[in-house]
């Protein structure tokens, strides 16, 4: 693998894995917990959310919790949700300097790239994500109609606002009433506008869903994440509840109750990881010496196909750490190189190639069906 790997292909790739129809899991000691389900009608699920956290030089890091939903009669709502994601997640790192709130911006105009390259319009999907740091500053951007939650004062308090008609102009009388058509949406190409949520100090948890969920009342949500005794059961309830109802979409939510005592989850383990969880399992990037700057990125996915390189400097020394355990001991040749015998070595060559392997990344996803992180 050289190491101008694409690290939005590696993503998009670990995210269209085969899984199971419905997953729920906790991330280690965060409080947070991811929880997916196909539904009763769907044959595919075009959700998909993830919580990464991204360890800085300096030991601190950013936790970053995200959830897309493919739109619905348009092209490609599974690629086009898992292409939000990934590269929104290499948008963060781009400008994970940033402050919050501009990092987030400027990650959700990444996406809306990345998608429109690949589907040129045609497809798209709804954003909505959280970030937080260790000082305890939060803020959350939302594009489309999945929805981002507070908890304050005990209430569930809906924080985003639907880019829908009835969402946007529903007070100005009956006119958009019962309207859910998207006036934007992530691939949709230049003229979005994420809109940037501040979090209110005073929330005790929140909740990220896809429309799959929230089409519950509200009421009905508050009640679930009130009588939850921890982050995984709150989930787990949302999407089941989702089933029990007819489950007519595909159902994904992301959640935190008691964010207080998950402090100990801001200290990463190493300087210059991602890690990033979703409802099935864990994927671990190991980016050596520096996160990957804004000049790096070119042109991100051109093609649903053959996106170009997030990192284009092919002297960059990356490295990425993990080894899936399902694809241990089962490497497969890339076909088409022709075996050859082998040449006597020059002196020095064969020091020079082991240090060339030494520096070349490595892939390690890791699948884990356990519903504890």
């Amino acid at each position: 693998m050289k190491s101008s790997t694409n690290y939005v292909s590696l993503i998009e790739t670990w995210l269209k894995r085969r899984t199971k129809s419905n997953g729920v899991r906790r991330v280690g000691a965060s409080n947070i917990a991811l929880s997916t389900d196909l539904g009763s009608v769907r044959d595919e699920n075009q959700d998909r959310a993830v919580v990464a956290r991204f360890t800085k030089k300096e030991s601190s890091s950013r936790i970053i919790c995200v959830t897309a939903d493919g739109m619905g009669g348009m092209e490609s709502g599974l690629d086009c949700a898992v292409k939000a994601v990934s590269s929104f997640l290499m948008g963060c790192l781009q400008h994970i300097e940033a402050p919050i709130e501009k990092m987030l911006h400027e990650a959700v105009l990444t996406a809306d790239k990345h998608v429109h390259h690949a589907h040129h319009g045609r497809g798209g999907a709804t954003l909505s994500a959280i970030c937080f740091a260790e000082t305890g500053k939060m803020y959350a951007v939302n594009v489309g109609d999945s929805r981002v939650y507070g908890i304050i004062e005990g209430n569930l308090k809906q924080l985003s606002k639907d880019d829908t008609l009835e969402g946007q102009f529903g007070n100005d009388g009956n006119l958009f009433q019962g309207r859910h058509e998207l006036i934007q949406f992530v691939g949709m190409g230049g003229d979005i506008v994420p809109n940037s949520i501040p979090f209110p100090q005073e929330s005790k948890g929140w909740l990220i869903s896809t429309d799959g969920v929230h089409f519950m009342a509200s009421e009905v949500l508050e009640k679930v994440a009130k009588n939850a005794s921890e982050s995984g059961v709150a989930a787990f309830r949302l999407t089941e509840m989702s089933k029990w109802l007819g489950g007519n979409d595909n159902a994904t939510c992301i959640v935190q109750l008691r964010p207080e005592e998950s402090w100990d989850f801001f200290r990463g383990p190493v300087a210059g990881l991602l890690e990033i969880w979703d409802s099935f399992g864990d994927l671990q990037l190991f980016i050596d010496n520096s996160v990957p700057s804004t000049d790096a990125v070119q042109d991100v996915g051109r093609s649903s196909g053959n996106a170009s390189p997030i990192v284009s400097d092919p002297d960059k020394k990356e490295s990425l750490v993990k080894k899936s355990s399902e694809s241990a001991g089962n490497k497969k040749s890339t076909g088409g190189h022709k075996k050859r015998k082998p040449k006597a070595e020059a002196p020095g060559k064969k020091d020079d190639e082991a240090s060339s392997r030494k520096n070349k990344p490595q892939l390690k996803m890791k699948f884990d069906d356990s519903k504890d992180g």
